[in-house]
């Protein structure tokens, strides 16, 4: 039975295999036009791929689109304004809008100066509370002031203040006169100034001592001294804002030359014996990104 049925399993596919060799949808005649026809796409994908018009096809698509590619990396202009795209109804997006038109825009970004102080030889980093890295920070300040044509009360730090003089008014002693410099910065540098904010950072106002000659510039520094000096006393910062618009285009070329010149101060041995200084900036990021990517 076993045989009967193998050999009528049999009968059955060889029945199959002639039905549809015979009856087939693409009969062979079919198939064989089929695949020897040449229409225009075999016939230009076959051109496409030979000599020289493999090389002279790309070279040529390249030359047509270098117009708009040259377009692009010359006049092209873009924006860091994040805003850009939010939906102008939202109250949040308001209130943006009018603190950009009331108020400087860098006043809500300023940029930063860190100074971090350098590893010794045997791999400790020293703290902050010296006379050569108040210096370095100050002589960093004094280079950015001119180069932008900035006033120095733009800048905040606990190394220095804008240059504050003062005089008695000889008619009336209990009068004085005040007058802060719009271009000079008083370094704290001197031994009892920088150690007198050391206390002043370690044990709060309670150790101010307003007889003191420079108790105007410890109060002074009081109001920002947490947030400018890092937890482990390593490291500070000094903050500016910046003659320009940090969320447009034209912000990008001041940013490379900022950097440029940080770069140049942490060459000098009276700074990188001391001292790293880095650049930072809410939108910083995104110029040096841009600058990887295009290779302006």
């Amino acid at each position: 039975m076993d045989t009967h049925l193998s050999v009528q399993h049999e009968s059955i596919n060889q029945s199959y295999v002639t039905s549809h060799d015979t009856n087939s949808v693409f009969p062979e005649e079919d198939l064989r036009e089929h695949l020897d026809s040449k229409n225009c796409y075999f016939r230009l994908a076959s051109l496409a791929t030979k000599s020289p018009w493999k090389y002279i096809l790309p070279i040529s698509v390249y030359l047509l689109m270098s117009p708009a590619i040259y377009v692009l990396f010359k006049d092209y202009q873009y924006s860091m304004d994040f805003t850009a795209y939010f939906p102008t109804d939202s109250s949040s997006v308001k209130a943006y809008n009018e603190m950009l038109a009331s108020f400087p825009p860098s006043d809500m970004m300023p940029y930063y100066v860190l100074g971090v102080t350098e590893e010794d030889r045997h791999g400790h980093r020293p703290q902050i509370w010296t006379e050569s890295f108040f210096r370095s920070m100050c002589d960093v300040t004094r280079r950015i002031i001119p180069k932008y044509n900035m006033s120095s009360i733009e800048f905040h730090s606990v190394a220095f203040a804008p240059n504050v003089s003062y005089s008695l008014d000889h008619s009336d002693p209990t009068k004085s006169n005040w007058s802060i410099s719009q271009n000079e910065i008083f370094c704290f540098d001197q031994d009892e100034i920088y150690k007198g904010i050391q206390v002043l950072y370690q044990n709060g106002s309670a150790y101010l001592n307003e007889s003191g000659e420079y108790w105007y510039y410890y109060e002074y520094i009081e109001s920002f001294l947490d947030n400018f000096v890092s937890e482990s006393q390593t490291a500070s910062l000094i903050s500016f804002t910046p003659p320009f618009n940090p969320l447009l285009s034209t912000s990008i070329q001041p940013s490379r030359d900022l950097r440029d010149l940080v770069d140049d101060l942490n060459k000098e041995p009276a700074i990188s014996n001391v001292t790293k200084m880095y650049v930072h900036s809410t939108f910083y990021w995104q110029v040096m990104t841009e600058n990887i990517l295009f290779s302006f």
